[in-house]
């Protein structure tokens, strides 16, 4: 394990701990509660504040904080790739022994337990201690308004997906390439960053249209749906990408022979070989956009609620027995929405 196990995951390992780092730099929720200050709850400031310019100028510097992460991933990983083209064979199992098998359950049993079983219990014992007084009307409203935003988004996921990556297979136009590419990038971008770039640029297309809608686009979950598009969209296009990438070229090409267009080809072949990793990724849009805190708090329209801000609004005010409820509702839910991906997840039987 230590000597040929553990070097071949060292480039998983390594992306994996970026990741976390670089969502931990885009975090909101638990550095404004417990009162730290890091840059993210700056840029709100700023925001809140109408200091437009001071916003942009910190959300630069927390790109750059990305961007370093990543780069000190690569230099890490240095270019090491690791793959083999031999079948997989069943590896020999050495018997652990009781110590062995206790600290095996141990490792994997700890992270569910104080992760999710602890605290999804002390929300329970929360939500029903303030029964009474829950205001079910804002839950509820805000449930409804958490599933009308994530479906709409994982739409747009999968509209965006199909037309990039279903554009470059169909065409293999090297711009629809550059854009896939782009996409795909927004994934690493900040939350507070792109709110704050999705703010400015609705409010600049607002003040070249007639007041009404200037209105409108304010008034409208038009921003939020933008900046989701352009956070999310990578995990949509990383599932139909590599989809694609394990479809044969020869059934395209078929396709073309028999005299079908491009779009056609794409339609009636392509996309119905690729629609579990659709799905995959209007899956994982749906549950990244149904937590979603950042975004949305910076971008709402006035007086909207989801599940996320309610639950942060309710914690900021010290409710923290009020804020179970909607906790709740986000897990339960969320939980839903991994039902499509586990049932793609599971081997079928040949």
């Amino acid at each position: 394990f230590l000597t040929i196990a553990l070097p071949m995951a060292r480039p998983a390992v390594a992306a994996g701990a970026a990741l976390v780092a670089m969502e931990a730099v885009n975090d909101y929720g638990v550095v404004s509660h417990f009162g730290l200050s890091p840059l993210t709850p700056g840029v709100f400031r700023a925001w809140n504040e109408g200091q437009l310019v001071s916003a942009m100028r910190l959300s630069v510097v927390l790109m750059a904080v990305v961007i370093v992460l990543l780069a000190a991933e690569r230099w890490q990983r240095g270019g090491k790739k690791f793959s083999s083209d031999a079948p997989d064979m069943p590896l020999t199992r050495t018997p652990a022994g009781i110590a062995g098998t206790a600290l095996a359950w141990l490792a994997c049993c700890l992270p569910l337990v104080l992760g999710f079983v602890i605290p999804g219990w002390r929300l329970l014992r929360w939500t029903l201690a303030s029964w009474d007084v829950m205001n079910w009307p804002d839950n509820l409203r805000a449930a409804g308004n958490s599933f009308m935003l994530a479906t709409g988004a994982a739409l747009l996921v999968v509209a965006g997906t199909i037309i990039l990556v279903g554009g470059c297979r169909a065409y293999g136009d090297r711009w629809l390439l550059l854009a896939r590419q782009t996409g795909i990038l927004g994934y690493a971008y900040p939350s507070a960053m792109v709110a704050v770039g999705t703010g400015v640029l609705v409010s600049l297309l607002a003040f070249d249209f007639p007041g009404w809608i200037w209105l409108a686009l304010s008034a409208s979950s038009f921003g939020l749906y933008l900046a989701y598009f352009i956070r999310f969209l990578a995990v949509g296009i990383q599932p139909a990408a590599a989809a694609f990438e394990r479809l044969p070229a020869s059934l395209h090409e078929a396709g073309r022979m028999l005299g079908a267009g491009p779009l056609r080809t794409l339609r009636t072949v392509d996309l119905p070989l690729i629609r579990p990793a659709l799905v995959a990724g209007a899956t994982l849009a749906f549950i990244d956009v149904f937590k979603e805190l950042t975004m949305t708090l910076v971008l709402r329209p006035f007086n909207f609620e989801t599940l996320a801000t309610l639950t942060f609004r309710l914690t900021d005010e010290s409710r923290i027995p009020e804020a179970a409820l909607p906790g709740l509702l986000m897990v339960a839910l969320g939980l839903l929405g991994l039902i499509p991906l586990v049932r793609l997840m599971r081997p079928t039987s040949k």
